[in-house]
């Protein structure tokens, strides 16, 4: 640890505990990597299907409200659907957005 004695006080030097560390995975044994992998896999897809169906739904009750010229209903289930596209599109490159993140973190530290 670096310290400086300034008018009677210590000072210490900023230093990080994280200094070298990574997340690994692989701490907790060889094959943890791969059940992780293909646990986040499987919930991931799900996820998709899941928010695909609702994107569906809400198309469905667009098209519904707009044949049945209800605009307030043809409204809100407009939103839904735009919503749920972006959803799906974020949930779809979630891998992207993290590995961004990680990308920027790593390259600031």
């Amino acid at each position: 640890m670096n310290a400086l004695l300034t008018n009677g006080l210590i000072v210490a030097g900023p230093e990080n505990p994280f200094e070298g560390v990574t997340p690994d995975p692989t701490a907790f044994g060889s094959g943890i990597n791969s059940i992780l992998v293909l646990l986040l896999g499987g919930v991931w897809g799900i996820v998709l299907v899941v928010i695909a169906i609702m994107t569906l739904i809400q198309l469905a009750k667009w098209g519904s409200a707009r044949q049945d010229a209800r605009s307030e209903d043809m409204t809100e289930a407009a939103a839904g659907f735009k919503r749920n596209l972006i959803v799906f599109g974020c949930t779809a490159g979630v891998g992207i957005i993290f590995g961004a993140i990680l990308f920027i973190v790593n390259t600031a530290g």
